[in-house]
């Protein structure tokens, strides 16, 4: 028992080191992506088999034991059915040429063990690469009961002879080679696929880097660029040879000495508080960005760590700058002719329902800035109720595209207990969408022309 201990001991080293060249020259990729790469498997794996074959070891005249039932067994279970049957093709025709009284028995042993392997690999539940060194022992075990069972095809005589010589070393061996086979197999499978998930992950990033809106840039730790997208380019100007460090960024984007340092400092200390604080994101700030055509732009810059590098975008926020600075003259000078005018002019927000009545509004009725707040209360409260009751219901029709203006008189109770005849316009203010956002109109005090009419109306009585 001990010498064929040993010899199987031997050709199942001889296995897994051939097993090493086929991973060698052989890769997941090939083997699944076209028939022809699965044919040239399966003659790899029917060589190996030959190889196997001729270092064997034989029992009887004719009678010759290897372990190409490893190999066409696992070859089934990992690579599938077009390269195990191209292998157990080779192998049989082999077998057959070499001849003997176990021929039959060898034949029946090569597709017995090659086709288990294809259907454990059909029927067995799971991704290849999650299969337990448990499985493997179970495989190799009831691979090699069968191999053993099909010792029976020979002569009774023939058949006890072989099972009391290698029964027990077939069972010993054969299976823990399986497993150490198979768990190489098995690894090999989890660092391709971790290999294809990264692949994959890496190209998404790419397209999305590329696709993206905005200028990016990635930065590695050193602050070398390691990747620019198009838009960078198109807004900058600059191309990525032109810019390989963050320190060649710095002068061309930031000319003036003065400023430069000013970005600097808040780039650096906006990033070093990310990282202290074990952040992702580097907050955003606000650059004026020299481009190479030597246009200034409003640049919002944020960054997000991607493990050791950093993701750097840039927001063009130049028309969004000059839209509020535009805003924000457009009400300086509304303000300002809101004070100017005779009127009381009064600008009522719909969405936060908050009011602005200009001085001159509060002035009509006899008060001063700070004696009257800017809210409702100052209307309601010296309006007479029932034109308060009427307004609302005129204010509503206009809000709602009823009528097109507010045109509306009332009284209104001076500070000194005296009414006030007022003749109120409006108008709205819609949005997009075509809803009322702002109702903006005058007060014109027109007490005086009401009582001219009155005296002119008993005169003619």
């Amino acid at each position: 028992m001990i010498p064929v201990l040993a010899t199987l001991i031997q050709n199942a080293a001889l296995l897994l080191a051939m097993m090493v060249v086929f991973d060698l020259v052989t890769s997941r990729k090939s083997v699944y992506s076209q028939r022809w790469h699965q044919a040239l498997a399966g003659v790899i794996l029917g060589a190996l088999c030959i190889g196997l074959m001729i270092a064997s070891f034989p029992i009887e005249t004719g009678i010759i034991f290897d372990t190409r039932s490893v190999l066409l067994s696992l070859s089934g279970l990992f690579l599938g059915l077009t390269p195990t049957l191209f292998a157990m093709v080779i192998a049989a025709v082999y077998r057959l040429w070499q001849g003997g009284a176990g021929v039959l028995t060898g034949i029946m042993v090569i597709l017995a063990t090659g086709g288990m392997g294809i259907l454990w690999r059909h029927y067995r539940p799971g991704r290849l690469d999650g299969i337990s060194v448990r499985e493997l022992y179970w495989f190799g075990v009831a691979v090699h009961l069968v191999m053993l069972a099909l010792m029976l095809t020979m002569p009774w005589e023939i058949a006890g002879r072989v099972l009391a010589g290698i029964g027990l070393p077939v069972l010993l061996v054969y299976p823990i080679a399986t497993i150490a086979l198979g768990w190489m197999m098995t690894t090999r499978l989890q660092r391709e696929n971790a290999t294809i998930v990264l692949t994959k992950s890496e190209e998404r990033f790419r397209q999305l880097f590329e696709a993206a809106p905005m200028p990016l840039v990635l930065y590695d730790r050193q602050g070398a660029v390691t990747l620019v997208n198009d838009r960078w380019e198109q807004i900058f100007g600059y191309a990525h040879q032109e810019v390989p460090t963050i320190e060649d960024w710095w002068p061309l984007a930031y000319p003036d000495a003065d400023y430069r340092l000013e970005v600097i400092d808040r780039w650096e200390a906006a990033v070093l508080h990310a990282r202290e604080t074990d952040k992702d994101v580097v907050e955003p700030n606000d650059f004026r960005v020299t481009c190479k055509n030597g246009d200034v732009r409003n640049i919002e810059i944020m960054g997000t760590f991607i493990e050791d590098d950093l993701l750097v975008s840039f927001y063009d926020i130049t028309d969004r700058k000059q839209a509020q600075e535009a805003l924000r003259r457009s009400e300086e000078r509304f303000l300002f002719a809101m004070k100017a005018s005779h009127d009381g002019l009064f600008d009522w927000d719909l969405e936060t329902n908050d009011i602005y009545y200009s001085s001159s509004w509060k002035n009509m009725l006899g008060y001063k800035d700070h004696e009257l707040q800017n809210d409702f209360s100052s209307w309601e409260n010296t309006t007479d109720p029932e034109d308060v009751k009427k307004s609302w219901e005129l204010q509503q029709k206009v809000i709602t595209k009823q009528i097109d203006r507010f045109v509306m008189e009332f009284k209104m109770k001076h500070k000194d207990g005296h009414w006030v005849d007022i003749l109120s316009r409006a108008e709205a203010i819609f949005d997009d969408n075509g809803k009322a956002i702002r109702l903006v109109g005058t007060h014109t005090d027109i007490t005086e022309r009401k009582q001219a009419e009155h005296r002119l109306k008993q005169q003619k009585n």
